[in-house]
């Protein structure tokens, strides 16, 4: 059973297992205290037959948010809070990783908001269907 917090009483044998009611953030960034930046590589540029795309470095955040009425699937899932968390971390920062592919370098400059809204769409939908929890 889910409750929010406040004062409730409990059992000898019952206790609470805590999750955050409000957003919170998963970082990947030089001096983060979760992870450094995500490597990835961009996609090729289909105007250089040559290019494989280029090493790329992606420093980023996202916020998430637990549902009430997926917290249980959550705990069933993952056991507790901090190791749901680590696999929030490694999920979206898979799913960074491979959507840089999707883009040229030139993009990377020129359509930094697209890339974003892409990542962070993607981000959303694995983490949903992954973790129970939405990203903002």
């Amino acid at each position: 059973q889910v409750e929010r917090g406040g004062i409730h009483l409990t059992g000898p044998f019952l206790s609470f297992i805590p999750f955050p009611a409000a957003q919170t953030t998963l970082e990947w960034a030089n001096g983060a205290a979760e992870r450094p930046p995500i490597s990835s590589r961009t996609g090729a540029d289909p105007n250089d037959p040559d290019s494989g795309g280029q090493p790329i470095q992606i420093s980023c955040a996202v916020q998430i948010q637990f549902v009430k009425e997926t917290i249980r699937e959550v705990y069933f899932s993952f056991g507790s809070y901090e190791a749901a968390r680590q696999r929030y971390l490694l999920l979206a920062g898979n799913v960074v990783s491979n959507t840089a592919q999707d883009f040229v370098p030139q993009d990377f400059w020129t359509r930094r908001d697209a890339i974003a809204q892409q990542m962070l769409h993607k981000i959303n939908h694995t983490l949903w269907e992954q973790g129970y929890i939405v990203a903002t």
